[in-house]
């Protein structure tokens, strides 16, 4: 029988699949949802917003990836953006 663990590997990598796939504009989005459902969903909730902060780290590491810069410079962009009142996303 499979471990929990081992049953979600495959899932996972769809989910990294899914997410190199977005553009950077979704990526935005996504980061904006995880960021949102922080701060708004009840507690009952946490699998998901835990799940949504994941996919919000991993589209940071993308998106360093892909600009070939650092996960620290794409979350100090992220956060110069959004302390100018703009939204996290593109």
């Amino acid at each position: 029988m499979a471990t929990q663990e081992g049953a979600a590997a495959p899932a996972w990598a769809r989910v990294v699949e899914a997410v190199d796939a977005m553009s950077d504009a979704d990526l935005g989005a996504m980061h904006e949802m995880a960021r949102w459902s922080r701060a708004n969903l009840p507690p009952t909730l946490v699998c998901l917003v835990d799940a949504l902060d994941a996919v919000r780290d991993l589209g940071v590491a993308v998106l360093a990836d892909r600009y070939g810069v650092t996960v620290e410079q794409v979350e100090a962009e992220i956060a110069a953006v959004l302390a100018e009142g703009g939204e996290s996303v593109g």
